[in-house]
């Protein structure tokens, strides 16, 4: 009895000593370099031929490894399947241990063979909620019955660290990758920021051009017919003609006036068109796409067919969307499909409002349609965005492009009638 308990003393002595070197050996890294530091550690300490720590990978079918260390050298980082090896008892149950013959239990495991590995001891590493996201495992040459009792409570120490390490690591990722998609996202905001000034000061240049050239000279015409018409007057009054005369030029001067007066009223109501359509405002988003179809076929000679419900009672700024969103995409298949015809849909699907643009055009390569930079599709997804929706696009060469916008959308509901109001009627 007193030799077996020296025994059990020199193995907790030997065990506070190997805890001790690893923690020495691990006190100050963190990060990769954590790990390099434990596997290298637990190496020495526990006279093993391989150590090694990895992460589970998104299948949760292999091992992506963090560091590995092979006699006492760190090696080369792996990915391998868990299939066939004692590792895939490890990251489904706790900790594994295989004394020796580890090589007869797990034949199909090719590195137990290659490194002549006797013995295996392996322990997860769980997160917060005791889910695996790993292991540490420790691989030797020799039986370690004997040792067996003491590493497995090193390493299950080390484990718990080792998995607290590993969720930092993950978080570290993740707002890396945060800070990445913020930075793309900042950069498209300013892309975007600098194609609605470029938009703005097209709709100003467009508006002062179309002021200039035919508000412009249809006023000048104006003035100038006016202005004959009071010489004439004033040479016909003061030749004493008679009053007939002087009113047949008045009146076919004012004919003219008329119809230059009528040609800048339809000047302005254009120009107002272009900038906000009176029908989006006046009659609704339905009569504003059907108004956007016909006015499309008639500008490009393609046609365009308006598939929906012929009333919707939706509020102005979904409307203001929508038409934006249904505008783009017919402005893009205009520069760039080559179509004969193109289908606006829209629909009310639960709780969501439809609008679809489909085109019969060439199309486009779905590896084009997924790094796509175009400053109109970024404007299409951003105005799908702010409306709480999601804007997809999808095509394929020759089969044309088709863009769908959801955005979220509740039918109004209408007014109950109480009975004594029921009763009135």
């Amino acid at each position: 009895m007193a030799d077996a308990l020296e025994r059990e003393q020199t193995r907790t002595l030997e065990a506070s000593r190997a805890i001790r070197s690893i923690i020495e050996g691990t006190a100050a890294s963190t990060g990769e370099e954590f790990f390099r530091s434990l596997v290298r550690s637990l190496s020495s300490a526990l006279g093993a031929k391989l150590v090694h720590v990895g992460e589970l990978t998104g299948d949760l079918q292999s091992i992506r490894t963090l560091a590995i260390c092979i006699d006492g050298q760190i090696a080369e980082n792996v990915v391998y399947d868990l299939r066939g090896t004692p590792c895939e008892g490890v990251v489904r149950r706790s900790v594994c241990s295989y004394p020796s013959n580890v090589q007869e239990l797990f034949p199909q495991d090719q590195m137990l063979v290659q490194l002549e590995i006797h013995s295996y001891l392996g322990a997860p590493l769980l997160d917060s909620e005791g889910k695996a996201l790993g292991l540490i495992v420790v691989l030797a040459q020799h039986p370690m019955a004997e040792e067996f009792i003491g590493a497995e409570s090193i390493l299950t120490v080390f484990a718990a660290r080792a998995a607290v390490e590993l969720e930092r690591l993950r978080a570290e990722r993740a707002l890396q990758l945060a800070a990445g998609q913020n930075q793309a996202m900042v950069s498209r905001l300013r892309l975007l920021t600098a194609r609605l000034e470029s938009v703005r000061e097209e709709e100003r240049t467009h508006v002062s051009r179309e002021i200039h050239d035919e508000l412009g000279q249809q006023l000048t015409a104006i003035r100038f017919d006016l202005t004959g018409l009071k010489r004439r007057v004033r040479d016909v009054y003061s030749r004493g003609e008679p009053v007939p005369t002087l009113l047949e030029t008045a009146l076919e001067t004012f004919a003219e006036v008329t119809g230059l007066v009528d040609s800048a009223i339809q000047t302005v109501r254009r120009i107002a068109t272009e900038l906000r359509p009176s029908v989006l405002d006046t009659f609704g988003l339905v009569a504003a796409i059907e108004w956007q179809a016909e006015d499309f076929q008639k500008r490009t000679k393609t046609r365009c067919v308006y598939e929906g419900p012929q009333d919707l009672d939706v509020g102005r700024e979904l409307s203001t969307t929508v038409f934006r969103i249904c505008q783009e995409a017919l402005t893009n298949v205009a520069r760039h499909a080559a179509a004969t015809e193109v289908r606006i849909r829209l629909a009310v699907e639960y709780d969501w409002l439809l609008i679809e643009v489909r085109d019969n055009g060439k199309g486009v390569s779905p590896a084009t349609l997924a790094h796509t930079s175009s400053l109109g599709v970024l404007g299409m997804r951003e105005r799908a965005r702010i409306a709480g929706g999601e804007l997809e696009i999808g095509g394929s060469l020759g089969q044309g492009v088709t863009v769908v916008a959801r955005l979220p959308f509740k039918t109004p509901t209408e007014t109950p009638v109480h009975a004594d109001e029921a009763a009135a009627v």
